[in-house]
């Protein structure tokens, strides 16, 4: 072995060393491929920054809304925040994201400037190249719509307006299914921009509330008959349909009950709990008060009545008329 030979070590092959695999680079977000908590919290994020339009600047929860409504039309929060506004309650786009929308479609869509006066929009569909979608802004159809001089973007920028205008008139006729139902554009609800297309001022109507339907006053309870008193209604025994019969004969209101039975049985019954024996005892009570041409029960115990007793049990009373107080004629 020379001098300018190295030894190599003896019984063991020197260790291959293998190159660190190179780092996979983190892909960027995506708020359209997002779940939904991401989304949400990316916009929380985004809200509070202070160049974004102002209808957004610390408002997640609109924008948010606005950021979904781009999502559906393959746009990204940044470009939905700029170019979409919410009014009442509805997603309006400028007419440049709609011009954006149809082009990338696949539709052909072009803006002539006849005249600072006069601007017209074409349009022809990607599935239908032998027809062609035209409309024209002018001065006299701006001033029919009552728009023309108006104060603000009217009378400060007209031609930028009749362009808007002839961009939104003619992707509604030739590609709304484009534009995913959001065919308007914040000019068609009043609102006030710039000539770049942001909203600086916006009317919002408020929704006249829902009157309140009114509780059904509940039916005044009719006061309960004597032979109604509190208990569950169940037949009446032969012995309570005659209580019950001379009840309704002499007119009998609740509190003329109530002394009836509290001097005869000393205690509160309802007609349907009464026993036979109870309802013996009231039913003299009632013969005397019937006798007596009185209408409510008399301050002394009425002297007994004769009592003629059916198969030992009803006992039936003649309250002087042809009428069987059981319910049935005499």
């Amino acid at each position: 072995m020379t001098s300018t030979e190295v030894a190599k070590p003896r019984g063991k092959a020197a260790a291959k060393t293998t190159p660190a695999p190179a780092p996979t680079p983190t892909p960027g977000f995506s708020y359209i491929t997002a779940c939904l908590q991401e989304r949400a919290d990316y916009i929380a994020r985004l809200a509070p920054s202070t160049i974004l339009p102002t209808a957004y600047r610390g408002n997640a929860a609109n924008a948010f809304v606005a950021a979904e409504t781009g999502a559906a039309l393959g746009l990204e929060p940044l470009q939905a925040l700029a170019s979409i506004a919410v009014i009442n309650g509805r997603a309006t786009l400028s007419s440049d994201l709609m011009a954006a929308v149809i082009r990338r479609a696949g539709h052909t869509l072009r803006i002539v400037e006849n005249s600072p006066e006069s601007v017209t929009a074409t349009l022809i569909r990607a599935d239908d190249k032998t027809f062609k979608f035209e409309v024209t802004w002018d001065k006299d159809k701006a001033v029919k719509a009552g728009l023309w001089g108006q104060r603000g973007p009217w009378s400060q920028y007209p031609t930028q307006m009749l362009r808007a205008r002839a961009i939104t008139e003619v992707a509604r006729q030739g590609a709304s299914e484009a534009l995913m139902g959001m065919i308007y554009s914040p000019e068609d609800f009043g609102a006030t921009i710039t000539d770049t297309g942001e909203v600086i001022e916006a009317e919002i109507v408020a929704e006249a509330p829902t009157p309140a339907k009114p509780k059904p006053t509940p039916a005044a309870k009719p006061a309960a008959a004597p032979h109604e008193l509190t208990q569950p209604a169940k037949p009446l025994t032969p012995a309570q349909a005659s209580v019950a019969k001379g009840l309704d004969i002499l007119s009998f209101t609740q509190e003329a009950y109530d002394a009836l039975c509290k001097r005869c049985l000393g205690q509160l019954v309802a007609v349907n709990a009464l026993s036979d024996e109870q309802a013996a005892t009231l039913h003299a009570e009632l013969i005397a008060i019937y006798n007596s041409g009185r209408t409510q029960p008399a301050p002394e115990p009425a002297p007994e009545a004769e009592v003629e007793i059916i198969d030992d049990q009803a006992p039936i009373f003649d309250y002087g008329d042809d009428t069987d107080p059981n319910g049935g004629a005499a």
